[in-house]
């Protein structure tokens, strides 16, 4: 399956992430469209022509752009991270509440406890909070390993396109 299909359809699949939060990896294709330099040794590149790369409108775009989609990307990821800490620190919280609540017996814990008989009503609600909680953390990580992966290929075309001429160079 191509990439871009793999990721149309996480957004589709993924309820708990915005689908305008993921990575646009087909806008940045497009962008990559108008960079080209096939068969360009970057070895033999000079610092000139290098310089006269990263002038290129199309290169100055899609940097310009790939920077402003690992800003929202990573931005977007502390929010959700943030939520989904106190979301836990509540569900523990509630949890230790019921626990307490429901528990008979051995006042100084719960060793020794029984339950109290109506508290099996109560079970399905508290199981379902922490299995939607582990499904929101399981789409959080879809997503770092999707978007984590997009990077990855679009600076790999991108490479690709421009003979590699842009690579970690240092530059005197």
């Amino acid at each position: 399956m191509k990439f871009n299909k793999c990721l149309a359809r996480a957004k589709v699949l993924t309820t708990f992430i915005a689908p305008d939060m993921w990575l646009d990896y087909k806008g940045l294709k497009k962008i990559l469209s108008d960079v080209r330099m096939h068969g360009v040794d970057s070895t033999q590149l000079s610092e000139n022509q290098i310089k006269q790369l990263l002038a290129c409108p199309a290169t100055c775009a899609f940097f310009t752009q790939i920077m402003c989609e690992l800003h929202k990307v990573s931005k977007y990821y502390v929010v959700i991270e943030a939520e989904l800490l106190a979301r836990y620190q509540a569900s523990l919280d509630n949890l230790n509440e019921f626990l307490v609540k429901h528990w008979v017996g051995n006042a100084g814990g719960f060793v020794g406890a029984e339950w109290d008989p109506s508290t099996k009503a109560h079970l399905p609600e508290i199981i379902g909070i922490f299995l939607s909680f582990s499904s929101e953390l399981i789409q959080l990580e879809n997503y770092c390993v999707l978007c984590y992966a997009g990077f990855g290929k679009i600076l790999k075309k991108h490479d690709k396109l421009s003979g590699g001429a842009l690579h970690f160079r240092s530059f005197r």
